[in-house]
């Protein structure tokens, strides 16, 4: 929707990665960093 929430969606997805490390055996929910970033994603205000 080309919104621009301030948020690093890339930095996001590399903490989750750290996160899962630091709570092994913990349920982490959500596909995303499996399914990756839609290949036409354009972070808000880059054409």
């Amino acid at each position: 929707m080309g919104v621009d929430t301030g948020l690093d969606i890339t930095a996001l997805l590399g903490l989750r990665t750290q996160l899962v490390g630091w709570l092994p055996g913990e349920a982490m929910h959500g596909t995303l960093h499996r399914a990756g970033l839609p290949k036409n994603f354009k972070p808000a205000g880059q054409p």
